[in-house]
């Protein structure tokens, strides 16, 4: 059965499915499971919640804004101001919020003033010695940044199909990989765009597939074997570096950098053609609930808000998930949705 969709519609199913990448994330930096337990191992794994955050940027994107890219009915004023809106505001409050605490408790800071503005303008990430410093996980901000700085020009030349371009920007990334980052390849291979790009490259190619084909073109079962082809990409991952020793980076570049994002696209294009029990639990009002509320959970479920909760709540590790939620639900609704829409609303280019 096919769901019926406006072209540009909203997919309250990948709204939802974001919350799923940030308990991902979560899961992999709080593993709930005994050590040394195949469970545990694969809970290692929840950091590809990123890659999931990746593609799913790279199609929602696109989807929203493809069919706005000509000059007359597009603004590229508009779009860079919704997408500043979207990252920086929230991002600030918790930026001063966490380095008030620090000035409380140490009496200084342990960045010099130059180093705390690559933190403010969130181009700490393609530094090495920055990159997870403050806000550790923000580093991922910097790939999304890069991302939004070039997408209108990625997605267009996409979507009319100009390969030789996007080859050259393919080629200069990975040719800036290695003249920048020889000494340090893991690094700007796992966290810089120059070694993520496949992925937003991937959500928009699916976007743009999701966006023209026809029913007769649809793969059949997309959702079940998007889902089975992920765990069995993260399986082979475990089992190669753990059973047989493989080299962990060649591994990672391979499987996580290239294998899994094409996994993953297959999943959305289930979540936005076929209505299965996936679908409709992502697409609940609690799961895109959630969802809305999983750029706040992502950003602060490292940091002093753990802490806090964990010396003043609760030890017990669901109780700490929980409360996190509470409050990125809470930062979400006060702070970053007002924001947001208040920025977006004083800065909108005249009709």
């Amino acid at each position: 059965m096919n769901i019926p969709q406006n072209p540009i519609g909203y997919l309250p199913s990948l709204t939802g499915l974001r919350a799923v990448a940030a308990t991902l994330v979560y899961i992999h930096h709080y593993n709930p499971f005994l050590p040394n337990t195949w469970l545990h191992r694969i809970a290692q794994e929840g950091y590809i919640g990123v890659t999931l955050f990746f593609v799913l940027s790279g199609f929602v994107i696109t989807w929203n804004y493809a069919s706005r890219w000509q000059p007359s009915t597009f603004s590229l004023r508009d779009f860079y101001v919704s997408r500043f809106a979207r990252i920086f505001p929230l991002y600030w409050v918790l930026l001063l919020l966490l380095y008030t605490i620090l000035i409380f408790k140490n009496g200084s800071t342990i960045l010099s003033w130059s180093d705390f503005l690559t933190h403010v303008f969130l181009i700490k990430g393609w530094f090495p010695t920055l990159a997870f410093k403050g806000i550790s996980q923000s580093w991922s901000l910097t790939v999304e940044i890069g991302f939004y700085v070039l997408a209108p020009w990625w997605i267009r030349t996409i979507a009319h199909q100009k390969w030789i371009k996007l080859l050259g920007l393919f080629a200069f990334f990975l040719i800036s990989l290695f003249v920048f980052y020889s000494p340090n390849l893991a690094f700007g291979s796992f966290y810089t765009l120059l070694g993520r790009f496949f992925e937003f490259s991937v959500g928009i190619f699916i976007a743009l597939y999701c966006r023209n084909a026809s029913t007769s073109r649809q793969p059949k079962y997309a959702t079940i074997w998007g889902v089975l082809l992920s765990m069995a990409i993260v399986g082979l991952y475990v089992m190669a570096i753990d059973e047989y020793h493989f080299p962990a980076f060649q591994v990672e570049w391979l499987l996580y950098n290239i294998c899994l994002p094409l996994s993953l696209g297959l999943l959305l294009i289930g979540l936005v053609k076929e209505a299965t029990l996936l679908y409709k639990l992502l697409s609940h009002k609690w799961f895109v609930l959630f969802g809305k509320a999983s750029y706040a959970f992502y950003l602060i479920h490292l940091g002093p808000f753990p802490v806090m909760i964990q010396r003043f709540f609760t030890t017990q590790k669901l109780g700490q998930f929980i409360i996190l939620w509470m409050l990125a639900m809470a930062f979400y609704f006060f702070v970053e949705k007002p924001l947001q829409c208040t920025i977006t609303k004083h800065t909108k280019s005249p009709d």
